[in-house]
């Protein structure tokens, strides 16, 4: 299970930032990331304050082969490649999505929280994993958080001691 969520906002359907986020993932317009981005500097001031972006770890949330294909890009993986790069935290893609899944958003809450279920597992590509350190795991939105507990999952599996979410918006 994930430990917590830093959420740069609250999401609610039909506002501003829902519709930026839809741009971002579904109208496939990658410029709305530099947008996006502005949205975490209150947390990484805080993080930065407490002297804690040294421990950090960010893993974006992976796609499956056939939606990235479709796409055309990650769009987690993009905004946790600009986070790392304006906050100075390292980036590590840990993780993959081996089993295609329905997306979430098509989904009611009760399908949603087993849609995943076994959906991620470590890349053969992740290497050494410092299980010490602070792995928050970059997606888009969090509505039930199942996604990223089971992205917790994976890597707790492999020995991982903490793990958090950082999303731009969490719904209430």
């Amino acid at each position: 299970m994930i430990d917590f969520v830093y959420a740069a906002a609250v999401f609610e359907e039909k506002s501003p930032l829902a519709d930026l986020i839809h741009r971002y993932k579904y109208d496939f317009s990658r410029e709305v990331a530099d947008v996006l981005l502005g949205l975490f500097d209150g947390i990484f001031a805080e993080l930065t304050a407490a002297g804690k972006t040294m421990g950090i770890i960010l893993v974006p949330v992976p796609l499956h082969k056939r939606r990235i294909n479709f796409r055309g890009f990650n769009q987690s993986e993009v905004l946790a490649q600009k986070l790392s790069a304006k906050f100075g935290v390292k980036m590590q893609n840990l993780l993959t999505r081996h089993r295609y899944t329905q997306p979430q958003v098509e989904l009611s809450k009760e399908h949603r929280l087993t849609n995943l279920h076994g959906a991620f597992s470590l890349a053969k590509s992740a290497g050494e994993i410092d299980q010490n350190a602070l792995h928050l795991l970059v997606d888009d939105v969090c509505t039930t958080g199942s996604t990223l507990n089971e992205c917790a999952k994976a890597l707790k599996g492999c020995g991982v001691k903490r793990v958090g979410g950082l999303v731009i918006a969490k719904a209430v």
